[in-house]
């Protein structure tokens, strides 16, 4: 699903070149859940945006779901992103002069989609918003916004989903509610998910876990969720 090799960025500031990303090497199988980890400044955005076609990659092969976006220019990233990929963000990033269903329907309306009022609402009614399609952003709690926003990731049935710390701007009980709608819906879809995040318990939630240093990636898999509950009850005896 997602092969990244010798993978390397780096981007122009007043200080000169920034090498940011330093050759990854990066397998991801389809269907499955990764987590990045890594302090602030690593390179966990970065690589998530390279892998969901945002950014370019400055030299190595970046190769998801057999498309080489390296060879890709502008206008061949756009149709990868707007087929294939669905992304949500700590900040939501929802228009505000638009309604929740406005927001979910928008990206199908610019990609000439059929039905995408119709196929918003129904990914609203799916996260419990069937009651909140016409309110405004404003109008709306952060993890109903938050709702939204996982919503409008999953409008294009997207076989990626890429989610940049999405519960950073909520309190513990909300963020816990947005992390289980995130894994239903990936499992439901067998979409592959990669997860940046700074919650160590959110990031063993994934299948795999890699944790990010300086521009490097060292990947891991995470300890299986049965193993976990296993330790717990161990520590806890």
């Amino acid at each position: 699903m997602i092969d990244l090799s010798d993978v390397h960025l780096e981007l122009e500031s007043r200080a000169g070149k920034v090498h940011i990303l330093k050759g990854i090497d990066f397998q991801v199988a389809s269907g499955t859940s990764t987590s990045l980890v890594g302090a602030s400044g690593s390179g966990k955005s970065s690589l998530l945006a390279i892998i969901g076609g945002i950014e370019k990659a400055t030299r190595g092969s970046v190769r998801v779901d057999g498309v080489e976006l390296t060879d890709c220019d502008e206008d061949e990233l756009a149709l990868f992103r707007r087929e294939r990929v669905g992304i949500i963000f700590q900040s939501f990033h929802l228009i505000p002069t638009m309604t929740a269903i406005e927001n979910v329907a928008l990206p199908l309306e610019l990609a000439g989609g059929a039905r995408a009022s119709e196929r918003a609402r129904e990914r609203l009614a799916e996260l419990g918003l069937a009651d909140r399609l016409t309110h405004y952003p404003g109008q709306l709690s952060g993890g109903e916004q938050q709702r939204v926003a996982l919503a409008r990731a999953l409008v294009n049935d997207p076989i990626l989903l890429l989610a940049d710390e999405p519960t950073g701007n909520l309190d513990s009980r909300t963020g816990a509610q947005i992390v289980e709608l995130l894994f239903s819906a990936q499992r439901a879809r067998s979409t592959t998910l990669l997860l940046v995040t700074h919650d160590a318990t959110l990031a063993d939630l994934c299948d795999t876990k890699a944790v990010m240093t300086d521009g490097r990636l060292d990947a891991a898999p995470a300890e299986p969720a049965d193993m976990r509950s296993e330790r717990a009850t161990a520590d806890a005896s």
